[in-house]
Parts: structure tokens; C-alpha cells; sequence
């Protein structure tokens, strides 16, 4: 249906005067679900603007109004997100019902767009929409632009390892309008942008996602995606984008899924100008799922002109080495690295740090080779790198994914024993939390976040554990934290991190390949673990790993719930068990 010219200056008139009684702004969404509430509209209006892709005339109408606005100077729109300038404020309360027709006189553009916006649509939208791609297209290589995940490299295959968590909001919660709507009920500050909400940690925990955060550190923020579905079924851009005039269609052929998306958060903040990615959600309601990723609170403060140039520098010098790429169509040129504000993607940290928001706009390059280089450096200092002549020299103790490294130890083949072993015993790590006690590089941990383990934290030497961080960190993995120096008789494995303490009481002990060098912790004893994933050393005999089982009897109550035995890459046969406290 098509709504007539007084009609399109009636509906728009109405969303100008919205926009003025919200200084900073709306974004369309509020927009129009707030006028649906307020103006009478025919079915034919209000149309099938839930469907993905498609927009009311309602919604077309406003668009349409946008247009002279902003061409006139009067009107901002960030991706979606509208405001009046302050020019544009001044002359809408002195002219107020005149306002679109005043716009309309300062540019041919404008003009058309309100007396003809069906002509000034096909006469702008078509050559727009060809620039934009072709500018894209040079930006991040056809081939980026026609891939298909499933015909990716290696890594691309098996990264990221870590399994998402589900969980359940309140009843009351039906959807992302429910959310909205105990969102404003706080009367807090919270950030809606054109595909996702940002809530701040002070405002989520007086929120419906105040039990959810009891999981996660204190400065623990949400990203809510607009886009409803499970973290398989949704895509981070909204519905319906690239319908609009400015913005391209195939771009959401190159932001990657939320799985990967996770690998650009790490690497973000690995490289120091991303916040924390702390995990990456499904979130179910009475009446959807909805996807999240929560991150650590990157700050508020605005940068100032030199720290944000200083910020943008660092990201264009990762372009340069071919770490990553910006995948907008005007790369540093478009509004989202404008500094100060990089469209609000730009904040400091409250210890000054730089931190850029959005990492849905990075693309990976040369990803292998940036595993390849981490796990080389593993190597170099890992206390478990072995040298070997016919391997080239060091090598590593544990295989990574998507890393075609020599190592002593193959994960695959021990996971596959484990696994078999906890269904035996009918034992899962799913939502334990797993206390790993020389934890190397972190290859097992995180191989436990792949099979649902709620949290790892992992103990080792101090010179090894920055790297355990990085390379989990590299495949994709959120749900850890560290303690570095030497494990001994009195080391404490209570000292985790304080929100993790409560998930003491039913955790898991992963205790491989460590008793001949650590012997039997007594912190073993006082810890309320539900059971044990032991490994013995090579050349142990039956008797051998009896009797040291009774050592541990001496500080815990347990059972052999499961016993087994494999060979795996470079090492000898050893004994296993899963170790089930009674």
C-alpha cells in the first residue's frame, strides 16, 4: 500500500515531534513501536514490518521522512539511531507543523524525496546501491564477500571450541519488548543502537538479568542482539538491513556468525583496544530465544580527540599486518571510526584504556597464522615443550586446533577416552565448574568449555600462564582465569575468583599426567568436588595406579567410577580414571 503525500507529513510530523521531546535521540525501532502506540493506523499501515527484510508503509513513510531532514542539517542518523541537531531543534520548535516543508526547500534532494519519494528512491537508490557494493567488494576481496563458512580453512572448521550456555530468564520475560520495557522500568541509562542493546553492569543487575550475572564477574555488561533466535538461528545485524537507502545488502555476507564473532572479541582485546568477551549466551523467554554475548564494561567516558586517533591508529596498524580488516564499505572513512566518538563505538576504560565496541565490524586475516605464531611462542616456554631432532627441535606437549604443529600429546585421542569414560560413570561437566592443576597451555580446559563446562580456572607456572590465556583466548574460549607460581603441598585452590567460589561445592578436578610431580594436594581433601578426571604417568602398572589411588583415599572419600587406558601421539600407555567423590 502506498500512503499519500499529507499522509507520508502527518506520520512524519509526529515522529519530528518524538525526536523533540528526546534530546539524545531514538533509535527507529522506539521509534515506531512508540508512535504504533500513539497513532491510530489501518491494517494496510502497519503491514508486515515483522517480517524480516520488509517494512511497513508506515515505517516507509517515516524513512522517507528522514530524508529532507537530513539533507537540510536538522537531522542526525547513526545507523538507525535518529536525533535532532540542534539547528534542527530551533526550527521545529518555531515552525513545527511546517518543518518538513521548510526541509523540503533547502535541497533539490530533499524536495524530491518528499513530493516524489517513489522517483527520488529509484533515481538515487540503484546508483547508491552499486557504489556501496562495489566499494565493499574492493574492501574485503570477492572472496570474502561469496565464502561459505562451511568451505573455510581449518580453523575456520573447528573454531571457536567452546560451547555457548543457555539460560532461562524469568517467567514474566516474553521478549525483547519485555526486556525493553523492565529496562526503562530501572530508570537507568542503558544503550540501544540499530542491532543490539548494551546494558551496563550497574543497570543489568538491578534488571531481569540480575540472577544471570551472578555467573560472571562484577564488571560483567550484556550485548543483547536484536535479532531473535539461538545462537545458530539469528545473525548479529537486525532484520531487514540493507533495505535502506546507504547501506549495502551484501554486508551481512561478511559479518561473521555470533561463534566467530567471539574469535574478533578476543582478538580485540588481546591486542589491547577491545574489552573482555567474558561468554556468549543463548537466553530463553516464554516466548523466543535471544542471543548475548556478555563483556566485561569497556567504560563511558568519551575518548578525546588525540586518545581516540591514538586508538583508531592501533586498529589501522593491525589492517597493515594483515591481523584483521574492517568490513564496511568506506573501511576508516565511514562514521563508525570517525573519532572521538567512532559513532559511539569509541570509550575509555576507567583505567585509560582505549576500548573499540563494535568488534562485529572486523573480518580475520591470516587467522591460522596468528594460531601458528601463538603456539610457537607456547612452545618457547612451556615447561612441557620437549625436543626432538626429527620433530625440528621443540615441539608441544599438547596438540592445539587448528594448528598443524608437531606435539607430544594428541587432545583428540584422550578426549575421546574421557568422554567415553564420564558416560560410562554417567558423569557430565556440563555447567561444573573444572579446577585444572597444571593446566600447560590450556588444551584441555579448553576442550572442558567445548563440553559445557560453566567456568576452568587453571594453575601452572607464572611463566606459562599468560600464554594458557592467550592461546584459549585464540580458540575462542571465555569462561577461564588463571593463577601462576609453583604448585605445592599448601597451594590453596579455593582461590579462585570470587563470583566462581560458590561453584566450588560440585566441581571438577582435572589432575592428568601431575601427581609424580605434584603428589597429592591437600587442598584435595577440603574441596567439595563431585569427581576427578585422574591421569596416571607412563610406565605406571595396575598395582602401580592402585596404590597411588590410596593415596588420595587418605584425603578423600571416592570411587573409580570409570577406569580406562590409552596411547596417544608421542606418549606411552597410561591409566585413567574418572574418580567420583562419595
Amino acid at each position: 500500500m502506498k500512503i499519500n503525500r499529507q499522509r507520508r507529513t502527518e506520520l512524519a510530523t509526529k515522529m519530528f515531534q518524538l525526536l523533540y521531546e528526546h534530546p539524545a535521540g531514538l533509535a527507529m525501532e522506539g521509534i515506531v513501536a512508540q508512535l504504533e502506540e500513539s497513532v491510530p493506523l489501518t491494517a494496510a499501515e502497519r503491514g508486515p514490518h515483522h517480517v524480516q527484510a520488509n517494512r511497513s508503509a508506515f515505517e516507509e513513510a517515516l524513512w522517507t521522512g528522514t530524508i529532507a531532514a537530513a539533507k537540510a542539517g536538522w537531522l542526525e542518523n547513526n545507523r538507525g539511531h535518529l536525533s535532532l541537531t540542534a539547528e534542527g531543534r530551533e526550527v521545529f520548535q518555531d515552525i513545527g507543523d511546517k518543518f518538513i516543508a521548510e526541509a523540503a526547500s533547502r535541497s533539490i534532494k530533499g524536495r524530491l524525496s518528499v513530493t516524489s519519494p517513489d522517483a527520488y528512491r529509484r533515481a538515487t537508490g540503484l546508483v547508491d546501491r552499486v557504489l556501496i557494493e562495489y566499494r565493499l567488494a574492493r574492501r574485503v576481496g570477492l572472496r570474502q564477500l561469496l565464502r561459505k563458512p562451511e568451505n573455510g580453512s581449518s580453523w575456520e572448521n573447528v573454531l571457536p571450541i567452546q560451547a555457548p550456555q543457555r539460560f532461562s530468564l524469568p517467567e514474566n520475560v516474553k521478549n525483547l519488548a519485555s526486556v525493553i520495557d523492565n529496562l526503562k522500568s530501572t530508570h537507568e541509562r542503558y544503550f540501544e543502537g540499530g542491532h543490539a542493546i548494551y546494558i551496563p553492569p550497574q543497570v543489568a543487575r538491578q534488571s531481569v538479568f540480575a540472577e544471570l550475572l551472578e555467573n560472571y564477574p562484577a564488571d560483567a555488561g550484556i550485548k543483547l542482539i536484536k535479532h531473535p533466535g539461538g545462537v545458530d538461528e539469528s545473525h548479529y545485524l537486525r532484520a531487514g538491513f540493507g533495505a535502506g537507502i546507504g547501506e549495502s545488502v551484501m554486508q551481512k555476507n561478511v559479518v561473521y556468525d555470533h561463534r566467530r564473532l567471539t574469535l574478533v572479541a578476543n582478538l580485540l582485546f588481546e591486542m589491547g583496544v577491545g574489552a573482555r568477551l567474558y561468554d556468549l549466551i543463548e537466553l530463553k523467554a516464554s516466548e523466543c530465544v535471544m542471543t548475548a554475548f556478555i563483556v566485561a564494561h569497556a567504560g563511558e567516558r568519551v575518548p578525546s580527540m588525540e586518545e581516540c586517533e591514538a586508538g583508531r591508529q592501533r586498529i589501522e596498524e593491525l589492517e597493515r599486518e594483515g591481523v584483521l580488516r574492517v568490513n564496511l564499505p568506506d573501511g576508516f572513512a565511514d562514521e563508525d571510526f570517525e573519532c572521538p566518538t567512532c559513532n559511539g563505538n569509541a570509550v575509555m576504560s576507567g583505567d585509560g584504556k582505549f576500548h573499540y565496541v563494535d568488534f562485529q565490524n572486523f573480518l580475520l586475516v591470516n587467522y591460522e597464522n596468528y594460531l601458528e605464531q601463538i603456539a610457537r611462542e607456547a612452545t618457547e616456554k612451556s615447561h612441557f615443550g620437549d625436543r626432538n631432532v626429527l620433530r625440528g627441535g621443540t615441539y608441544l606437549y599438547q596438540s592445539i586446533p587448528g594448528v598443524h604443529l608437531p606435539s607430544r600429546r594428541k587432545i583428540d585421542d584422550r578426549m575421546v577416552v574421557l568422554n567415553e569414560l564420564m558416560k560410562k560413570a554417567g558423569l557430565s561437566l556440563e555447567k561444573r565448574m573444572v579446577l585444572d592443576v597444571g593446566c600447560n597451555i590450556g588444551g584441555m580446559m579448553g576442550q572442558y568449555l567445548k563440553l559445557g563446562a560453566r567456568w576452568c580456572h587453571g594453575w601452572d607456572r607464572d611463566y606459562v600462564v599468560p600464554h594458557t590465556e592467550k592461546l584459549l583466548r585464540a580458540l575462542g574460549c571465555t569462561r577461564f582465569s588463571t593463577t601462576g607460581g609453583d604448585i605445592n603441598q599448601e597451594t590453596d585452590l579455593t582461590q579462585v575468583p570470587e563470583f566462581a567460589r560458590d561453584l566450588l561445592d560440585g566441581c571438577v578436578i582435572s589432575y592428568l599426567a601431575v601427581r609424580g610431580h605434584l603428589g597429592w594436594l591437600k587442598a584435595l581433601g577440603r574441596i567439595p568436588w563431585s569427581f576427578m578426571i585422574y591421569e596416571g604417568h607412563e610406565d605406571e602398572t595396575a598395582s602401580d595406579f592402585e596404590e597411588h589411588l590410596n593415596g588420595l583415599r587418605k584425603l578423600a572419600d571416592f570411587r573409580s567410577a570409570a577406569i580406562g587406558n590409552y596411547a596417544d601421539g608421542d606418549s606411552d600407555q597410561r591409566f585413567v580414571a574418572i574418580l567420583q567423590r562419595q
